[in-house]
């Protein structure tokens, strides 16, 4: 498991310093700062996920296993909400499918259609990998004041709303209008 490191803290006096003296921010100071935010939490990700781990996971293949925990799904569906292309979601669907994390199962109605869905291992492996994640990151967060937390809350949102990414991560409302697209 990872070990988390003591991070200084950004006290609540702290926190109020800074927003007294902002200055008004360029847009390509805050993309590098969300560029270095995204490139470091891949980082975490993959050293909790990755093959040193418990895991041997990737992070595509954790996407895909928390995608399939909600429905199955066929693996064109599964590639375009996951943002892969169809031939590359094949080779990673094959490789989980050797560990037998996820299992593959014909249409009735279609034979050409084949659903993808969570195995019982894949269901364990995800629900464990996934409480390692939540892990890593709360012992990092914990380590914020409450202030500090409520600001972080605030700029993720705003963040999620600007990009639009709460659409993108519903995965319940998104798989159900794919899979009435191929019916």
């Amino acid at each position: 498991m990872l070990e988390i490191q003591a991070r200084p803290q950004i006290s609540d006096r702290r926190l109020q310093t800074l927003s007294q003296n902002a200055k008004e921010v360029s847009s390509t100071e805050i993309v590098e700062k969300c560029l270095k935010t995204v490139f470091g939490m891949g980082k975490l990700l993959r050293e909790t996920l990755g093959s040193e781990s418990d895991f041997g996971l990737t992070i595509l293949q954790y996407r895909i296993l928390k995608t399939l925990r909600v429905q199955r799904l066929s693996n064109r569906n599964l590639a375009e909400l996951v943002g892969c292309s169809a031939p590359g979601m094949s080779r990673l669907v094959a490789s989980l499918v050797k560990r037998k994390l996820v299992s593959q199962e014909r249409s009735s109605e279609d034979r050409r259609l084949v659903y993808l869905a969570l195995t019982k291992s894949g269901r364990a492996k995800f629900d464990q990998s996934e409480k390692a994640i939540y892990s890593v990151l709360a012992k990092n967060l914990d380590q914020l004041e409450s202030r500090s937390k409520h600001v972080l809350s605030l700029g993720l949102s705003v963040i999620n709303e600007q990009f639009e990414f709460s659409k993108i991560s519903n995965f319940e409302v998104k798989t159900k209008k794919l899979d009435k697209d191929t019916a």
